[in-house]
């Protein structure tokens, strides 16, 4: 099989007929034919090395072309490492455009050092003076909207901690200090009404000082709409609970696939989704053939474990489910976890019950149009249910 290009090396190339070997021969157009050597050839094919073949043999045919010779193992081998680089791309992108949402809508971002304490409560013993001990830790923290929130790194997709801004009770300076490192770090503190205290430092003077003007100002912008909402709800705070935010309700298909429901964990993923506040407006219990999987998948028709998923989503019962919220889409799918359960983050659905790409339990629509037809696919109209919910009013309210 002759390769013009290496650089365009596909999934598909590689489902050509094997048989023992396979040989990949280099083009040699015949003005130039003679000027090509083994070691030019190599510099393209250097791109295969980089997929961590071990030792790829070089031979000549009789027609003097040089060609590389890869075993079936080393196809599969190939293969495998195409799919992790695929699973690899996706999830960085899920991380920029999470990345680029953060920074487009965030007020104030950046690294800060935080500790977190606790105040001494009623009946508390001494708290230990610990102010010399060195346990700050980095984290990304994001201004954003009526919240902070605290993410271990910037590229996380979902944070580790939040805090409202109408909790927090006094934004303040705290004295300067030099840790081991020598450099001056600058510092500020956010107390909650829980007797959370958040103290933060930064190298950075500025920094800290814009901080702490930010949160200051949206505390004092939190306190007077909630000052501003209670006057204006004639004496009955329930009222303005209920009151709901402005948002976009839109709907998501989500399905626990036969290793889900064969394990027991109908009922454990579906709490997730309504823990989380999301209401399922459609559900069933369903066997679907191999013809029907294949509609499901059709956009995965050209790669080489497409016949294998249809297999398997079409050996057992699926509980296919609708469930409809504020940006269920993307939130219910970091609620689900990366494809592969080994690189999910622990607390997502395939990071805490999945072990392996090919048992990931559960699927859930990556987009918009995605959700669209898949609901379309897998529900008659008629099955899908509006309706309200008493919930939604302490889940999208405003206090």
């Amino acid at each position: 099989m002759a390769v013009k290009d290496f650089s365009k090396l596909s999934t598909s190339f590689f489902n050509a007929g094997c048989t023992d070997t396979l040989a990949v021969f280099a083009n040699m157009s015949s003005p130039r034919r003679r000027s090509w050597t083994p070691k030019r050839v190599k510099g393209p094919a250097s791109l295969l090395q980089l997929l961590s073949i071990p030792r790829i043999r070089w031979s000549s045919s009789n027609e003097d072309d040089d060609k590389i010779e890869l075993t079936r193992a080393q196809v599969e081998s190939l293969r495998s490492e195409i799919a992790d680089a695929d699973e690899r791309e996706s999830q960085l992108k899920a991380r920029l455009e999470n990345i680029d949402e953060v920074l487009r809508y965030a007020r104030l971002s950046g690294y800060l050092h935080i500790r977190s304490r606790w105040t001494q409560l009623p009946g508390e013993p001494p708290i230990i003076d610990d102010a010399d001990v060195d346990d700050w830790l980095p984290r990304f923290v994001v201004l954003q909207g009526q919240c902070l929130y605290y993410y271990l790194k910037s590229t996380d997709l979902s944070p580790q901690e939040s805090t409202l801004l109408r909790d927090v009770v006094e934004v303040g300076q705290l004295p300067n200090f030099v840790p081991e490192d020598g450099k001056t770090r600058y510092a500020f503190f956010i107390l909650t009404r829980q007797g959370l205290r958040f103290e933060c430092s930064s190298s950075c003077e500025i920094q800290v000082d814009s901080w702490v003007r930010a949160v200051r100002s949206d505390c004092k912008l939190a306190e007077a709409g909630a000052e501003a909402k209670s006057k204006t709800s004639g004496g009955c705070p329930l009222e303005s609970m209920q009151r709901k935010q402005p948002c976009t309700m839109e709907r998501t298909f989500i399905a626990i696939k036969p290793d889900g429901v064969q394990r027991g964990l109908i009922s454990e993923i579906v709490s997730r989704f309504e823990r989380k506040g999301y209401k399922l407006v459609a559900i069933k219990l369903v066997v679907p053939s191999k013809q029907f999987a294949e509609k499901h998948y059709h956009d995965l028709k050209e790669r080489p474990f497409f016949s294998g998923l249809c297999d398997f989503l079409s050996s057992g019962p699926v509980l296919a489910m609708v469930w409809e919220g504020e940006g269920v889409i993307k939130y219910g799918r970091k609620l689900i976890g990366a494809t592969d359960p080994s690189k999910s983050e622990p607390g997502t659905i395939r990071g805490d019950l999945a072990v392996v790409v090919g048992r990931n339990i559960i699927h859930g629509s990556d987009g918009p149009e995605t959700a669209k037809d898949e609901i379309a696919l897998w529900f008659q109209p008629k099955e899908l249910v509006s309706y309200t919910s008493n919930e939604e009013k302490w889940i999208y309210g405003v206090n």
